[in-house]
């Protein structure tokens, strides 16, 4: 048979809500209340991470354009190098060339100076060749052929 005794019921009923307000009491407020703080941390988380994000964003945005900054840079300096380097062989150029120029010079005025002294040299040998075949002449005293085959003789001794 069963039985429903009243003052168990109550008593039932009072533990019940006794262990409700005691695990209210020592559990369910600092559940919630570590609960409301893994929540808010998880937000401060979420809220730093996206503003982490946007400052990497900005980093990669400024570090894409240094890069090409840093690019067109470079290609103004190598432009500027290689205008300065055709600058400088054009400069090196024209200086070899007036060096060559003035060897150039230098070198035909050796020449006509040497080409003077030879002719100088060449008429005094001449002169010096006439007087010599004029006083063979003159000492032999022979006729007309006779002086052409010692002009022709003589001449064949210098060559």
């Amino acid at each position: 048979m069963i039985s429903l005794n009243i003052y168990e019921i109550i008593m039932q009923i009072f533990n019940f809500f006794l262990l409700l307000w005691v695990l209210k009491l020592l559990v369910y407020k600092p559940l919630l209340a570590f609960l409301d703080k893994r929540a808010d941390s998880i937000q401060n988380n979420i809220k730093e991470t996206e503003a982490n994000k946007k400052e990497a964003q900005e980093i990669l945005t400024e570090q894409k354009e240094v890069f090409v900054q840093a690019r067109l840079e470079a290609k103004k300096i190598r432009e500027h190098v290689e205008a300065n380097s055709q600058q400088e062989r054009e400069l090196t150029l024209a200086k070899t060339e007036d060096a060559a120029k003035k060897i150039i010079e230098n070198a035909k005025k050796e020449i006509d100076a040497n080409l003077v002294e030879a002719q100088k040299v060449l008429l005094k040998k001449v002169g010096a060749t006439s007087i010599l075949l004029a006083e063979k002449i003159l000492k032999k005293n022979l006729n007309t052929e006779e002086n052409k085959n010692i002009i022709k003789t003589y001449l064949e001794e210098e060559k």
